[in-house]
């Protein structure tokens, strides 16, 4: 995850096991909107203050600028890099050395012999920036652009939330006299991406939809569709192929094809509302944690079923998704002179508070919803990034701008996965934790993955004779771990 996020549920996670106060179990919401609502009265100005939606495959990230918007697409297997064999033959002779310098205490010199012994041959995972490597990266899937054609009127009555009672992002402001909602979901049971446009002010969405990415991809308008195609890199070599769709429907007004620069765009005109339906697929294979080579865009066609009902379907993804938001309450009195803050303004509220030096002025101040909306939030990003049967939220949890990202946004197993799934166990999610490490229905997750990926022959065998050179049982498993392989990364 960003910064902002990876600190915000680690904070989080560091107090479940001390909550005395949590209830597990089916539980209703007791409306307090305090605990369960992230609120903004401004457009996001950077990708850490925009709102994160996502099933667990598929993600989005709702900035909600009024004049254009960006949402940024991603999907849980989009990888770059792919199988290598990053072991170091002659490891072994060095681990007898390294182990009889850290026994003496020469911590430095155990250090440097292991750095330039006993990491993987080659460049590893890159020294943290691996995506044009064999090791690779997780990336963006793309950007959903929105360029508005009428923005020389002013915004007003601006408002931006995450509602964490029903996964939905909603953005609200009014120009010209109408009012604008574009509320944005992710469908668990379609496992699409929907995005809903709403004008009280009839033919008032007037708009461009733009598909795009900076890199290795071709977008293309198909009809009254969006279509982007591409493959990543794997080293030299070619890598994972993806696909991503974006159909519009609209009521009122027209929908065309149009240029924008040297761009193919669509253009809408005159609506009253306009729903969007986003699908991706790529060529990773799931039971076999590898790419296949095959075209994903039927795939990502076949998602987006011409049955679909919006209403309907908004319905049914608020019963699954409460089905596991519900599992855990954490209940404190509100303050009612917090409800219409801006969670920033409640975070500067609280901190102004603990300096108070008057008990009756800290008292005023009090906001003791705010540690449980942080605590919601934390809950939310796990089901939103996990799910069973693919793959397990890595250090971007599923949310990613970058085509490089931190440290490529990998499964750092010596502590960063431990923490993504911390919150699991303690607050009745444990079925969110089977991509981490079970196997469901025939599909082999990370475990089995990292045992397989050391590698391609016999992967427990080779791994322990190029470290301990012993043939002793037992099991080698690297700390960094890419979708494909796990390289003993060179830090």
């Amino acid at each position: 995850m960003n910064t902002c996020f990876r600190l915000f549920v680690f904070t989080s996670l560091l107090v479940l096991p001390f909550l005395g106060s949590t209830q597990t179990g089916t539980s209703t919401m007791n409306g307090n909107t305090t605990a369960h609502t992230i609120r903004f009265d401004q457009a996001a100005k950077n990708f850490t203050e925009s709102a994160p939606v996502g099933n667990g495959r598929m993600g989005l990230m709702q900035f909600g600028n009024p004049n254009r918007e960006r949402l940024v697409l991603n999907e849980i297997s989009m990888w770059s890099g792919g199988p290598q064999d990053a072991d170091r033959e002659n490891a072994h002779q060095y681990l007898k050395a390294i182990q009889e310098h850290l026994l003496a205490g020469r911590n430095k010199e155990a250090q440097a012999l292991l750095m330039k012994e006993f990491v993987a041959k080659g460049p590893g995972s890159g020294y943290g920036n691996g995506a044009n490597q064999k090791y690779g990266a997780y990336q963006i899937l793309g950007d959903l652009l929105l360029t508005w054609k009428d923005t020389t009127k002013p915004v007003i009555a601006y408002s931006r939330e995450l509602d964490l009672t029903t996964a939905v992002a909603r953005t609200r402001y009014t120009r010209d006299s109408a009012t604008i909602t574009e509320v944005c979901w992710a469908d668990f049971t379609n496992d699409i991406i929907w995005v809903r446009i709403h004008s009280s002010k009839p033919g008032a969405i007037n708009l461009s939809l733009d598909l795009s990415r900076k890199e290795n991809a071709i977008s293309r308008v198909s009809g009254s569709m969006l279509l982007m195609e591409g493959q990543l890199p794997s080293g030299k070599d070619k890598g994972l192929r993806f696909a991503a769709v974006v159909q519009p429907e609209i009521i009122g007004g027209t929908i065309r094809q149009t240029t924008m620069g040297n761009r193919q765009v669509l253009s809408v005109e005159n609506a009253d509302e306009l729903i969007i339906k986003i699908s991706a697929a790529t060529d990773y294979d799931y039971t076999k944690f590898g790419i296949t080579g095959t075209d994903p865009l039927p795939t990502a066609l076949a998602y987006l079923k011409t049955n679909l009902n919006y209403n309907s379907a908004l319905e049914k993804n608020r019963v699954v998704y409460s089905g596991y938001y519900q599992r855990n309450q954490w209940s404190m009195p509100e303050n009612p002179e917090v409800q219409r803050l801006t969670t920033q303004q409640r975070l500067e509220r609280y901190a102004t508070a603990s300096h108070e030096l008057k008990q009756d002025v800290r008292l005023q101040r009090v906001d003791p919803t705010l540690p449980v909306l942080y605590y919601n939030f934390g809950r939310y990003l796990l089901i939103s990034s996990s799910r069973p049967g693919i793959l397990p939220a890595n250090l971007q949890g599923l949310w990613a701008e970058e085509y490089q990202t931190p440290w490529n946004g990998d499964y750092h197993l010596n502590i960063n996965i431990q923490m993504n799934y911390w919150l699991a166990e303690t607050t009745n999610l444990s079925d969110l934790a089977e991509p981490s490490g079970q196997e469901q229905d025939g599909r082999a997750t990370l475990h089995h993955a990292l045992a397989r990926a050391a590698s391609r022959r016999d992967p427990h065998r080779r791994a322990r004779q190029t470290h301990r050179g012993d043939g002793r049982r037992g099991r080698i498993c690297r700390h960094q771990a890419a979708f494909a392989t796990a390289p003993l990364a060179r830090e």
